[in-house]
């Protein structure tokens, strides 16, 4: 509560996935705002560690899969980045290689909406 989510499914396999990182490392600095790596193979454990600490992954990972939480479809790709609101809603998914810029423009766009 009272921070965006962000939430970024990945896949070691997946080059536009890798090369998000370092921009979602820098992202999860930001106020306000949460950073969590879903594995879209699902990997977990030790698996999902080694996995994490090889592609340099700062922010935590979920082994919960999130779409389900917030009442939505896997897209059929990846990267693919769900945004949920500070109360809880979702609010978009973000297709394809994304930059912090980028993200955060998407975030001040829907805190515009609800104003």
């Amino acid at each position: 509560q009272g921070d965006w989510l962000v939430i970024n499914y990945w896949a070691g396999w997946c080059k536009p996935c890798i090369h998000e990182i370092p921009e979602l490392n820098q992202l999860a600095a930001e106020p306000g705002i949460q950073v969590f790596a879903y594995n879209f193979d699902h990997l977990l454990g030790d698996a999902l560690t080694e996995e994490t600490a090889k592609f340099e992954i700062t922010y935590p990972s979920l082994v919960i899969q999130p779409e389900q939480v917030f009442g939505q479809t896997v897209p059929g790709g990846i990267p693919a980045t769900m945004l949920i609101d500070p109360d809880g809603v979702f609010r978009e998914w973000l297709m394809g290689p994304q930059t912090k810029a980028s993200i955060l423009a998407s975030i001040e766009a829907h805190r515009s909406d609800s104003r």
